[in-house]
């Protein structure tokens, strides 16, 4: 009762609508095994007798801090009369199967938040934590001077020696494919992008409908998709995402010139065959998915316009890159649309699985584009 359990249990009943009050939630309690223990062994958790009165003044009392808990970080909507109802937060935390205070460090992520704020965010989740032993320090020592994001102080004198750091060191290795030599160490490497992909989503799905915080949204869907695809950007190449090519086999092609979709779907097979050591089939087949995804690209352009009420309006079209590209019904590349200002709650527009040519007409906010 000393934990979390008992609000995130609350929570999930509250999300569905089941409870609505502390003394409903002090009913569910009651149909539960945690009643009859604690009426069965009341000394255990500090009553003095099995009174009803007294069972039920201490339900309470923990009830209404759970109820508070969730209140502090916004989940649930208090009324003057007691009652209370869900909030956005309720019912991500429900969906998402995320941990309270996991929830409280997504509700407190700044406007502005970016990769770096987000990796420190996910390491310190202990749901996704392993210990640190002995035996693997040395290799996360040498893992953590190839990751991208480091931890600040005097880069001589870090070492990795609790398990937020090792989870911050395994997050950026996963994207990096470190090799490491320790088998205890890949398969936590990969465990950890489960827990990982689950609490982003979480974190996106707030900042769609909670906090409206278009940065965290835009940090978040950047940083999930660069641990998806091992990639952090464009340039540590990209025909790794097309089924078969490992990181290995993108350095060789980029050492004989092939690093783009394009220079792919340009080059003959034997090149490419020749480059990777493979098979003219397997070369034949690099070639046609790059040559879908080329065909199945998009571009964007937007402008302004200014409309009847005296603001502006954001003209977004969304067209083929490749006019003539094909438009099967295959989901080959898609793209999620994010539109936001650099201000608290400032996501004007969100759509996602957008995969063919659109247009769209989003509405700015007051005294956009005035000094």
């Amino acid at each position: 009762l000393d934990s979390n359990n008992l609000t995130e249990c609350l929570n999930n009943e509250i999300s569905q609508g089941v409870i609505t009050c502390a003394e409903e939630a002090v009913d569910w309690v009651k149909h539960s095994l945690l009643f009859h223990r604690i009426h069965s062994n009341p000394l255990y958790y500090g009553l003095r007798g099995r009174g009803d009165d007294i069972i039920h003044s201490f339900l309470l009392s923990k009830c209404n801090d759970s109820i508070t808990k969730l209140s502090n970080i916004r989940a649930i909507l208090e009324q003057d009369d007691g009652t209370f109802s869900p909030d956005a937060a309720s019912h991500i935390m429900s969906r998402n199967f995320i941990d309270f205070e996991t929830m409280k460090s997504i509700v407190k992520l700044p406007h502005d938040c970016g990769p770096l704020q987000l990796l420190h965010m996910l390491s310190r989740c202990e749901k996704i934590q392993t210990p640190v032993r002995r035996a693997e320090k040395k290799e996360l020592n040498e893992a953590y001077k190839l990751v991208k994001y480091k931890f600040e102080g005097p880069q001589s004198k870090i070492r990795i020696q609790t398990p937020a750091q090792k989870a911050f060191v395994l997050l950026q290795s996963s994207i990096g494919k470190h090799n490491f030599r320790d088998a205890s160490l890949r398969r936590e490497m990969s465990n950890i992008l489960d827990g990982a992909f689950r609490i982003l989503a979480a974190v996106e799905d707030y900042a769609r409908v909670g906090s409206r915080h278009g940065q965290a949204l835009y940090s978040s869907t950047l940083l999930r998709r660069s641990l998806y695809s091992s990639l952090w950007g464009e340039k540590d190449g990209v025909l790794n995402q097309i089924n078969g090519i490992s990181h290995e086999m993108t350095k060789k092609l980029t050492n004989n010139g092939i690093k783009t979709f394009a220079d792919a779907m340009n080059s003959s097979t034997e090149d490419i065959a020749g480059a990777l050591n493979v098979t003219h089939s397997f070369a034949s087949g690099v070639r046609t998915a790059s040559a879908k995804i080329l065909h199945r690209t998009l571009k964007l352009s937007a402008c302004t316009k200014p409309n009847e009420s005296g603001g502006l309006d954001l003209h977004v079209k969304v067209e083929r890159k490749v006019k003539g590209g094909d438009t099967g019904g295959d989901r080959i590349v898609y793209y999620s649309l994010l539109v936001f200002t650099d201000r608290p709650g400032g996501l004007l527009h969100y759509c996602e699985d957008l995969a063919s040519e659109s247009e769209m007409v989003v509405s700015c906010p007051p005294k956009f584009g005035r000094a």
